[in-house]
């Protein structure tokens, strides 16, 4: 199978003809680049506007039945159904901080490094346990009636 879609192969074209040109690019987009955000997708299919009227745009597009028949479809034309794993997770992560420098997100970008960090156990919780059961000594009748019980029981399985 190859990674690249042409508009003008006849099962894309089907999959795309109730679609918007920019639609079926951002459509296009997601289904080649599985780990893509949708806001990058939205950004990369030409649509205008700001960063944060980008990912705005790009939840409401990614909601629409047309396009989410469209991108499974697409996916399923390529195989390039996208599996989860830590490496994928951490390459999104890695995306996710370009992003927010990018845009002079703060408070994203320390949460995205925050999880990158636990992710190489970076921070570990630290817990101290305090041994707080007090040691008592067996009286020696306490211990001749144990050893009674254990000579009892051990007479029963024998």
């Amino acid at each position: 199978m190859t990674n690249d879609l042409d508009q003008t192969n006849p099962k894309v074209a089907k999959i795309l003809d109730k679609l918007t040109s920019k639609q079926a690019k951002f459509c296009m987009i997601l289904a080649q680049k599985p780990t893509i955000s949708a806001t990058q997708a939205h950004i990369d299919a030409d649509y205008k506007g700001t960063y944060n009227t980008h990912g705005v745009s790009a939840h409401q597009l990614i909601r629409n039945p047309k396009v989410i028949a469209a991108v499974t479809s697409l996916k399923a034309l390529l195989g390039t159904e996208y599996k989860l794993t830590r490496e994928s997770v951490l390459a999104r992560l890695e995306d996710a901080v370009t992003d927010c420098l990018d845009h002079n997100d703060r408070p994203n970008l320390l949460r995205a490094l925050e999880l990158q960090g636990k992710a190489i156990a970076m921070w570990t919780e630290k817990r101290v346990v305090e041994d707080v059961t007090e040691r008592q000594e067996m009286s020696e009748r306490e211990q001749e009636e144990a050893r009674r019980i254990a000579q009892i029981r051990l007479a029963q399985a024998g």
